[in-house]
């Protein structure tokens, strides 16, 4: 590093650090001995039921809610006026919508 004149930003840095070092105390003060926490005793056998009967009625209600706003659990809904079954027929290669597509643009 080449060092040459002091410029002012130096000047203005040394003095900021002479500053903030003058407060800082010369020794620091001990830390605070934190004092022991008391242990709970364990939960009793009625909470564990008690926590997993709560699991599983949030399980079963998220579920439940999800197989709603599906439409129905196997995923068709035939009361729908707009579906034209145009996907229930389809492949994975997509062959079987490609040539349904042409033969309704017919």
């Amino acid at each position: 590093m080449n060092r040459s004149a002091p410029t002012p930003d130096d000047r203005a840095d040394r003095l900021l650090a002479a500053y903030f070092k003058a407060q800082l105390p010369a020794a620091w003060p001990a830390p605070p001995i934190p004092v022991q926490a008391s242990t709970r005793p364990l939960a009793g056998v009625g909470q564990t039921w008690r926590t997993r009967l709560t699991l599983g009625a949030c399980a079963a209600g998220l579920l439940g809610l999800g197989l709603m706003l599906s439409g129905s659990p196997t995923g068709t809904n035939s009361n729908d006026p707009r579906d034209d079954g145009f996907l229930k027929s389809g492949t994975a290669n997509g062959k079987s919508l490609v040539d349904k597509a042409r033969n309704t643009a017919k």
